[in-house]
């Protein structure tokens, strides 16, 4: 044990004097990954073409057809239209005895009765060039087909194309042949090519993917990726295995790469494909065009110390692109979970994006718009919705790796109630397991959990502790025996031992998580009975689980491992910590048995559809104000591609950062989705009250303001699963034809009412920002000024601020007594923020409540309250159901723009009566505060009248 405790040290000592910087070695190019090299530039010499007489309307409602080449079997390609707006376009080989299919998950997008698909007309016309149409009028689509060459031109409401597929004939699909097994000298010669260090005794790997020796040396960092001339593959030919790092894969399939372009028509803007350090606006991806020469990677990874303004791939990807010009936005999601690469290049005043991934099939859909907001209700028509988080995990989460001890975890929550100052979730890193065994405690340091997590839920608090997808290969830990004694681990590329891998406790199996009997064993894992020591309010984070293998290629699994059912690792790697993700949210929920529990879960890994299982973040971030600035256009991008429940560390997990630094971060993390602190077990403590009183008195305002906006950010969670709308919103998202905003990722809405511009330099009082076009907006915190939009104006942002407006024709719900956790203000009553449009003197607005931590609220169980004002009258009035009808007080009406005093204020409702109210006009400021306009307003309406 103490020889162990030396070589942890010693990982330690030199992460701690490490440079702060990426590896770039560790991780592939285009240019080092043969099927990208082989179709990145590619000039078919041939063109695929529909072949005459495939075209047939298929008895499901669907139109069937069959492209080729000459010289290889045809592709079936099926055109499936749903309900929503959503056009799909499925490519596949024919069925063959001799050749496994390619791997397709049946759990990325909804259920297939919710799809709602139509019946597609089909209209085959001799006009030159030969061309068939496809459509439904139901769902608003039309599509041109041509022929020869095959391409596919989705058509708008004029007839023009608004999305092309294969418009420069790029397509490629290498189809799957039998292969004979890899040339044993190839891959022997290659094994014995490895650096003579790895002779040497390792005794520990980091998680930056280099080795840690028995003599104290460690991996030095490799020449850059850009540097290395090492051929993707031996020799040029595509067959033949790959090596990179020391690690070879010998593609047992053979070449299997599919890919497509498609173009934007006249869209000179393009979003998505998250997850990247870059720009929300995407950069174009060819080389001495003015962006990346590398085209955006996405494979899931743990790329330790990641850098910013690149097109590198990170933890999580989703292949959506969403192309956005005046009068239309589209979207296209590539349902492919393995490898791939995009490029995106300027054609002609167009975006034009080229997929290429290394496997799977071509599953493209097509979402018509033509509004932003239409285009994000097709895409959550197809992969979901967030359900609303249970309101704690909306609030303010306190994390560090790591909290030492039950006692250190007490002080903390102490500390909290000392300077009044409100959280509601504490967090335990690996370190409060025993050795790294998930679902386990360190008895020394947390010898009673339970009494621990009962302190903390006496204050209406929860903790959450870290749950990786690794498991130590000890015999003598209850899970791995029982996982190994059923069979649940992945395989080695034979198929007959199990994989094993390098993470945090050392040698490590890996659970295959893509089988629904390995999920549903997982889920027990989090029953009361099985994890001992947990409770009620203890929820889980899933990290590592890219997944992250210290000693694998590219601090990941081999490619070709295999699934229980025999399916190489390659086919679904970015789906692994989707299905990690899924099944402990499904153990959260089925735990709680009859009480409808909400789960919460966070995981670093994503794919399409991880929004329906709960939060993200965007992994290991540094205290520099770079990160802090990328951050806005992450968790855009992220929002815009389906995942609203996303954040970034706020302080920064690498290194220390200044007073400045830490409280700009937390006043722009008080207006993102998903609000934590968390640092690196290196780093000095950082809880709000080091920093001194000052410092924390700005901290604690910017947190206290993310607590009396927790009404508001509930209500748009809502209006999120309904809609499928994103939480933090891009300005075009309400300002669709102002191009001012098409170019913007440091600013955005939450909703559609406030606007948030973070100061994300150092040493700066002021920000420019821009309002949008179509209405006016307040001033946040001091509303009395207002600006009218379509303008940039420069904002002044003192240390205790950043610029926030609210838009004018809009109602904010509130509630603004201090209290130390979002539970204990369920009671509290509700202020509403008026903002009257100068223009028309309107106002709407919209408060959702339900119980706040069940699914109750699925069966009905909750209120949508409308406001509405019109000149001198304001009306709410909620609609509640199935027995839900809390009864919660109004505190006051706060209405920004109003001209003059009125004379009296009365307010009428059965419960009411006519009754005058009282109030206060600062005619400076315009601003007008009634105070307790009613009671129980929830279950009866009521109407505010003002007479002059």
């Amino acid at each position: 044990m103490a020889k162990l405790l030396n070589w942890t040290a010693v990982l330690l000592l030199g992460l701690v004097l490490s440079v702060y910087a990426v590896d770039r070695s560790k991780f592939r190019t285009c240019a080092q990954t043969g099927f990208c090299k082989w179709n990145r530039d590619k000039v078919p010499e041939k063109k695929y073409q529909v072949l005459a007489g495939s075209v047939k309307a298929n008895g499901d409602g669907s139109v069937h057809a069959q492209v080729g080449l000459d010289g290889e079997g045809p592709l079936n390609v099926a055109f499936i239209a749903y309900k929503e707006g959503v056009l799909r376009v499925r490519i596949v080989e024919p069925e063959s005895p001799d050749i496994a299919p390619r791997y397709e998950s049946p759990d990325i997008l909804v259920e297939e009765k919710t799809l709602q698909s139509m019946i597609v007309s089909l209209e085959v016309t001799d006009e030159s060039p030969a061309h068939f149409v496809v459509g439904s009028k139901q769902a608003g689509i039309k599509a041109k087909v041509t022929m020869n060459p095959f391409k596919v031109d989705v058509l708008g409401n004029d007839n023009s194309p608004i999305v092309t597929l294969n418009g420069r004939n790029i397509f490629h699909f290498e189809q799957r042949e039998k292969m004979d097994a890899p040339k044993v000298d190839e891959v022997k010669k290659e094994d014995e090519s490895k650096d003579e260090k790895e002779k040497k005794e390792i005794v520990d790997w980091g998680e930056d993917g280099k080795a840690v020796y028995a003599d104290g040396s460690k991996d030095e960092e490799e020449e850059s990726a850009e540097e290395k001339t090492v051929e993707p593959t031996q020799g040029r030919d595509k067959n033949a295995p790959e090596s990179f790092g020391g690690h070879t894969d010998n593609k047992p399939l053979g070449p299997q790469s599919v890919g497509i372009d498609v173009l934007f028509p006249g869209a000179k803007h393009v979003y998505g494909i998250p997850e990247h350090a870059s720009d929300f606006a995407l950069k174009t991806t060819n080389p001495g065009g003015g962006g990346y020469d590398e085209p955006f990677r996405l494979f899931n990874l743990d790329v330790f110390e990641y850098e910013i303004d690149n097109s590198m791939a990170l933890y999580g990807h989703i292949p959506v692109v969403i192309g956005h010009k005046k009068g239309q936005t589209t979207s296209v999601f590539w349902n492919n979970p393995s490898e791939t690469f995009v490029d995106v290049t300027d054609q002609d005043g167009s975006k034009e994006i080229h997929w290429i991934s290394e496997t799977g099939i071509p599953d493209i859909m097509i979402m018509v718009g033509p509004t932003p907001s239409k285009v994000f209700r097709q895409y959550s028509s197809m992969t979901g919705t967030t359900p609303i988080p249970p309101l704690f995990s909306i609030a303010y989460h306190q994390c560090r790796w790591n909290y030492r001890d039950e006692k250190d975890v007490r002080d903390v929550n102490a500390e909290f109630e000392k300077y009044d100052f409100p959280y509601d979730v504490i967090w335990l890193d690996i370190e409060h397991t025993d050795g790294k065994r998930y679902f386990t405690w360190d008895k020394d340091k947390f010898p009673t959990p339970k009494d621990m997590q009962a302190n903390i839920a006496h204050f209406g608090r929860r903790m959450i502790t870290i749950v990786d997808p690794h498991i130590k290969a000890d015999n003598d830990y209850y899970i791995h025996k029982e996982a190994t004694d059923l069979g649940l681990y992945i395989k080695d590329k034979n198929g007959n031992s199990d994989f094993k891998g390098w993470c945090w406790p050392g040698d490590s199996s890996y659970l295959d998580f893509t089988h629904p009997k390995v999920r549903s064993w997982w889920a027990d894992q989090f029953s009361y009975d099985r994890y001992q020591g947990s409770t009620d309010i203890l929820y889980t984070w899933n990290d590592m689980n890219e997944p992250s293998v210290f000693n694998g290629p590219e601090v990941t699994m081999h490619k070709e491992s295999l699934s229980l059912d025999k399916i190489e690792h390659r086919e679904w790697h970015n789906l692994y910590g989707f299905y990690q993700h899924m099944a402990t949210a499904e153990g959260l929920t089925r735990r709680s048995k009859n009480s409808q529990e909400r789960p919460f879960v966070l995981s670093r890994a994503f794919y399409a559809g991880s929004q329906r299982h709960g939060a993200i973040w965007t992994g290991d971030n540094f205290a520099k104000w770079s990160h802090l600035k990328i951050a806005s256009d992450m968790l855009l991008s992220l929002n815009v591609a389906g995942l609203p429940f996303a954040g970034a560390d706020v302080g920064g997990f690498f290194e220390n950062p200044g007073e400045e630094l830490v409280q700009r971060w937390y006043q722009a993390g008080s207006f993102q989705p998903f609000f934590r602190a968390h640092a690196h077990i290196d780093t000095k403590r950082r809880e709000p009250w080091v920093f001194g009183e000052e410092v924390m008195g700005r901290i604690a305002k910017a947190v206290k303001t993310r607590y009396t906006l927790l009404p508001f950010w509930y209500t748009v969670y809502h209006e999120h699963e309904v809609t499928g709308m994103p939480v933090m919103r891009p300005l075009w998202s309400l300002a669709p034809d102002d191009e001012e905003t098409f170019a913007i990722g440091d600013e955005w809405l939450v909703g559609n009412d406030l606007l948030v511009k973070p100061v994300t330099d150092e040493g700066v009082v002021e920000a420019n920002v821009y309002l949008p076009k179509g209405t006016a907006w307040y001033q946040f915190e001091h509303p009395h000024a207002f600006h009218n939009g379509g303008v940039h104006i420069t904002e002044s942002a003192p240390l205790d601020k950043i610029p926030v407006f609210q838009r004018a024709g809009s109602i904010v719900p509130r509630k603004m007594r201090l209290r130390r956790s979002s539970k204990t203000m369920s009671q509290d009553p509700y202020t509403f923020a008026v903002a009257l449009d100068p223009a028309t003197n309107v106002a709407h607005g919209s408060l959702y409540i339900d119980d706040e931590h069940t699914f109750a609220y699925k069966d009905g169980a909750s209120c949508l309250v409308e406001m509405d004002m019109n000149g001198e009258v304001l009306k709410a009035e909620a609609k509640c159901g199935n027995g839900f009808h809390p009864v919660l007080d109004v505190e006051r009406i706060v209405i920004l723009g109003v001209d003059a005093k009125p004379s009296k204020i009365v307010v009428s409702g059965s419960n009411n009566n006519n009754q005058e109210l009282s109030s206060q006009y600062d005619a400076s400021a315009r601003l007008l505060t009634i105070r307790k306009p009613t009671k129980g307003f929830m279950t009866v309406p009521f109407t505010v009248t003002l007479t002059k």
